[in-house]
């Protein structure tokens, strides 16, 4: 690039000098105890940065115009701007006065005064920055004027003396935190052009007691009222579609809940520790509910789910104490971790034949679980859990295996494992129904199953042999093989990994899914007959089978 010099000075650098001068025209100075920033394109004024936490000041009075010479006379500028951090930490200050020309107060402009007990707010105001207030734990009331449209994030965060605020119509949103922290506030009036509860908006607010969410909102985000433990009642307008995770978490006081049709979405640990509720309707437009969603709701005594769920989430109703039954729709196909547990007067559980999957532990402490006998338990057509230990005479225990004692071989013979048998009618076996039994050897399997779950055999170490009873005669013609019935179309992941006295495996015409790793590590795997209807065997499938 050819570069043009004009008495000695790079074109360029004119260009620097003149950017220059042109900030120039701002003026940073000190009037009276506040330091502002003069700004001659518009003549107004902003306060800016200054630091007092180590003044003895204590009010201030802002007032609505300065003046200034700049050696061509005196020019008076308008206080428009609390500026970024003008006051912020000032420990001492107990009261500020702003003029009615202040039109915008900037993010963090009275963070942390945490003996600021009076401030006026003019009604000038339209805009106010993140945190503005956050901190201010001695104020107790305010007065938002009608210009401001937003309430930023953070906005009064931890103002844990606010009593009161009110909240003009023209707002239409409210942020994130906005009011976190504010343990004194009982009442809120949401102006109805609000459409959504932002994250953490009330959240830890402990004394609300009464809030009204207006019509036009359609979100309520995660922890909006998180551990506001006076709110006793709510009403959700019928717009909103998504309760956020933690919405309503340890709201303790809070006692009935319609949740309204066209919601879809009830996030992790919505209600968790909603220890009052006594109540809850849920609408048939929900179409997931999520983990810890009801955990220690210890007052609810029943819960009809909506038919539209495919799953019930893990720790769902956990602990809830009072809860005696539990409906659970055609829809649903999996119950996850602990979903039930410890739900100690759960007596009555209808599980249809749709579901696929439960987990071991989705009803451990219940009474349902435990008034079951020991042995194999059922729920709905699948094989679900086996309880207790195994001996013949227990549910589905039908035999055992015997050797000769070595040490008195005319004597009595050693239990070296049992039999069992499930039932006709079961379509499938759950996930780690029988995992790490190993003390089963041989199963009787129904003609009617369909599907082996995931780790539904996993680690059963001694397990020989597997038929239908047509096959079994007599002892002796046991070829000691695991025969898969016909019907059966799925074998999960990991279903029989680690079963290491396994020699012979045989698959019928109708499988046509080997899960991952479902045959890992079968060390005495020697045969294995893999039809041609078998489509997917997936990563790992005979992986460590040395044998094979």
């Amino acid at each position: 690039m050819r570069l043009h010099y004009l008495k000695g000075i790079c074109i360029p650098c004119l260009c620097l000098f003149a950017g220059i001068n042109a900030f120039a025209q701002d003026i940073n100075t000190k009037i009276d105890d506040l330091q502002y920033l003069l700004k001659k394109a518009d003549n107004t004024a902003e306060v800016i940065s200054s630091k007092y936490e180590t003044t003895s000041i204590t009010e201030f009075v802002i007032p609505a115009t300065v003046t200034y010479d700049d050696g061509e006379g005196e020019v008076t500028y308008t206080v428009t701007s609390i500026g970024k951090d003008a006051f912020k930490a000032c420990t001492k200050v107990t009261s500020i006065t702003l003029p009615n020309s202040v039109t915008n107060i900037s993010r963090f402009a009275f963070y942390g005064c945490k003996a600021l007990e009076s401030l006026n707010i003019p009604t000038s105001l339209q805009t106010v920055g993140r945190a503005a207030f956050s901190g201010c734990s001695a104020l107790t009331s305010v007065e938002i004027p009608s210009g401001v449209t937003c309430l930023s994030d953070s906005l009064f965060r931890n103002c844990s003396a606010l009593k009161s605020v009110s909240i003009p119509a023209s707002v239409t949103t409210i942020m994130d935190y906005a009011f976190y922290g504010c343990k004194s506030l009982t009442s809120v009036t949401v102006p109805d052009a609000v459409t959504e509860i932002d994250t953490s908006a009330f959240s830890m607010c402990k004394a609300l007691s009464s809030i009204n969410i207006p019509a036009n909102v359609t979100s309520i985000k995660a922890n909006a009222f998180y551990g506001c433990s006076d709110l006793k009642s709510i009403t959700i307008p019928s717009g909103v579609t998504e309760i956020g995770s933690s919405a309503f978490s340890l709201c303790r006081s809070l006692k009935t809940m319609a949740i309204p049709d066209g919601v879809t979405t009830i996030g992790n640990s919505a209600f968790y520790g909603c220890s009052d509720l006594g109540s809850i309707t849920i609408p048939n437009s929900v179409t997931s509910i999520g983990k810890h969603a009801f955990s220690y709701c210890i007052s609810l005594p029943s819960v009809t789910l909506p038919n539209n769920i495919e799953s019930i989430k893990g720790y769902t109703f956990y602990n809830c104490n009072k809860l005696t039954s539990a409906a659970i729709p055609n829809s649903v196909t999996s119950i996850g971790d602990d979903a039930f547990a410890y739900c100690k007067n759960l007596t009555s559980v209808n599980i249809p034949s749709t579901i696929k999957a439960i987990s071991s532990t989705a009803f451990t402490g219940t009474a349902w679980y435990n008034n079951q006998p020991d042995g194999i338990i059922y729920a709905g057509e699948m094989a679900y859990t086996y309880k207790g230990s195994m001996e013949y005479g227990k549910e589905g225990v039908v035999g055992d295996f015997k050797i000769p004692n070595p040490d008195d071989p005319e004597g009595e013979p050693i239990i070296i494992g049992y039999m069992l048998e499930i039932k006709e009618g079961t379509t499938s076996i759950n996930e780690s129904a029988f995992f790490g039994r190993t003390e089963l050897c041989g199963v009787i399997l129904p003609t009617s199953l369909k599907v082996i779950g995931n780790s539904a055999f996993s680690g059963c170490q001694n397990l020989l042999y597997m038929d239908i009873i047509e096959n079994i005669s007599t002892e002796s013609s046991w070829n000691f093989a695991i025969n898969i019935p016909e019907g059966v179309t799925t074998i999960g992941s990991s279903a029989f990994s680690n079963c290491l006295s396994i020699t012979e495996l045989h698959l019928p015409n109708t499988v046509t899914d080997l899960g991952n790793s479902a045959f890992y590590s079968c060390l005495s795997l020697t045969e294995i007959d893999i039809p041609n209807s078998v489509t997917t065997i997936a990563s790992a499938t005979f992986s460590g089978c040395s044998a094979a």
